[in-house]
């Protein structure tokens, strides 16, 4: 099957958002297991079930050769579960720890994703014209780019 280069460029850009996201997930694993009160576990929990998530949605159909918002915004609402379980656990020292240092992990993440997304954007708007190229009869193995118009001449230079 025959992607294109922005095929290829959504793909890994979506799969590293998905995959930042599932390394913490399985790093949490570890927490249900030292953590005593359920309601402690319920933030590393939700983020296991958005990794999940994630990965289903990565898996599902051409999803991931598309660029999507998808990634950005599990990584965001992980970043935002953490937020509110951090608010709530406040008060107890042992339980806050995990949470600080998730927090962290996922706002340099969410931050990174967001440029991510941003600069494939910005990518994608670069290889327009490449992705409007036609193969020549000549030559089908020869990419030509497509005709453009030619420039307006600059001021003062004369026309030819």
């Amino acid at each position: 099957m025959n992607r294109s280069i922005q095929d290829v460029n959504n793909r890994w850009a979506n799969l590293l958002g998905i995959t930042l996201l599932c390394v913490t997930a399985l790093t949490l694993v570890s927490v249900l297991f030292i953590e005593d009160e359920w309601a402690d576990r319920a933030d590393d929990l939700a983020v296991i079930a958005l990794a999940v998530a994630g990965v289903v949605w990565y898996h599902w159909g051409q999803n991931r050769f598309k660029l999507s918002w998808t990634p950005l915004l599990l990584n965001t609402a992980a970043l935002l579960t953490h937020v509110v379980a951090f608010i709530v656990e406040k008060d107890d020292p042992k339980s806050i720890g995990d949470n600080f240092l998730t927090i962290q992990y996922y706002l340099f993440t969410t931050v990174f994703i967001a440029w991510q997304f941003y600069q494939a954007r910005r990518v994608a708007g670069l290889l327009e014209p490449v992705a409007n190229a036609r193969t020549t009869d000549k030559n089908p193995d020869r990419i030509d780019p497509p005709v453009e118009a030619p420039a307006a001449p600059i001021k003062g230079e004369p026309r030819k």
